[in-house]
């Protein structure tokens, strides 16, 4: 039955289908995110502390003994202990001034964020009362509103939206099929979109 302004049940489920879809979407990209970033503080962080105790091993020997036990000069010891220091204060500095552990953990706000809304369609999806205007208005205000999320790089929107079509069409087939392996899969998908390909091609001559 429509709404005061003709827009009918199916039509709003099926609009509430597109927004579980994106919402699905986006919880992918922003826990790839959040594992990137994460990779990356854990990276500077380790190789940071690597290089603090690898420096402080290299500041208790003196001089005398480096010398003497790999023929490494004064002043060139010196330039390494400058040289080392300085790529240990980079690290502190990148860690500082990009802040890859708060970018992972806004990253991981917006997965719960998404997970919440498919959650919530899915629930209205499965009930039996009416979708008004009202109610979905409602939920875009309040589940896709991304003003206080971060945002996917332009840069980086595609290929993470394709990572995550593939990991659809890989889902759906280990559903079917769930003893096969994933990268016999990846073939056949790779298989079917170039065969695609061709038949278009071949239909535009």
């Amino acid at each position: 039955m429509p709404d005061d302004c003709g827009i009918s049940q199916k039509e709003y489920r099926n609009k509430f289908h597109e927004l579980k879809r994106v919402a699905s979407q986006n919880a992918d990209m922003h826990s790839w995110e959040a594992a990137r970033y994460g990779r990356w503080n854990q990276f500077l962080v380790s190789g940071g502390l690597v290089f603090s105790v690898f420096l402080l091993t290299l500041v208790l020997a003196s001089e005398d003994f480096v010398h003497r036990t790999i023929n490494l000069m004064p002043d060139l010891y010196k330039w390494v202990l400058a040289i080392l220091a300085s790529f240990n204060f980079s690290l502190t500095l990148i860690l500082m001034a990009w802040q890859p552990a708060q970018k992972a953990a806004q990253h991981k706000e917006a997965v719960t964020h998404y997970a919440r809304a498919k959650h919530r369609i899915d629930l209205i999806l499965r009930g039996e009362e009416l979708i008004t205007k009202e109610a979905a208005e409602s939920f875009l205000d309040e589940y896709l509103d991304k003003s206080d999320l971060p945002q996917i790089p332009n840069a980086l929107f595609i290929k993470l939206k394709k990572r995550h079509l593939v990991k659809v069409a890989i889902s759906k087939q280990l559903s079917s099929n769930p003893h096969r392996s994933i990268r016999e899969i990846k073939q056949d998908l790779a298989k079917s979109y170039k065969t695609t390909k061709l038949q278009g091609q071949t239909g535009e001559e």
